[in-house]
């Protein structure tokens, strides 16, 4: 699944696939913002998230070539997973991942999906998720499930 951005003039940002040459900035983002998260409940892998990288699975969040953030996304039948949504810190609190998980939001909605994810235990973002309509639906000693 693709985040809907169709001619949608009022984001200040493009969303276009993952490319190779991407996984140095992606990984970085995702370092910054993760690491002390899990490292409150599990060991930090450094090379986890390169291992695990397949750029098809990834969109970017772009700004005049500059990035902004990614998105994963996993869709079924049944069911759309916000496998993760990462932004880079200097642009976090503008609205982008508000305005990402809005969309997505309106798109399960009109696909008729469940909506969930799954967050890392202390991490702010629940707050956001929250916010937006998300309740947990499942624990575990490291995570939490949220759905919409």
């Amino acid at each position: 699944m693709s985040v809907n951005n169709q001619c949608d003039n009022s984001r200040p940002y493009i969303i276009r696939q993952a490319r190779a040459d991407d996984i140095e900035i992606l990984d970085k983002i995702h370092a910054e913002n993760m690491q002390n998260y899990v490292e409150k409940v599990y060991l930090w892998n450094p090379k986890l998230f390169r291992a695990c990288f397949i750029r098809q699975d990834y969109q970017v969040i772009e700004k005049k070539r500059q990035i902004l953030g990614f998105i994963k996304i996993v869709t079924s039948k049944t069911d759309i997973y916000l496998a993760e949504i990462q932004i880079d810190r200097q642009y976090q609190k503008q609205g982008i991942g508000t305005n990402l998980i809005q969309s997505i939001i309106k798109q399960a909605q009109l696909q008729d999906k469940e909506l969930w994810l799954k967050i890392v235990k202390g991490n702010p973002a629940e707050n956001l998720y929250a916010r937006l309509g998300f309740t947990v639906f499942a624990e575990s000693s490291t995570h939490k499930k949220m759905r919409k």
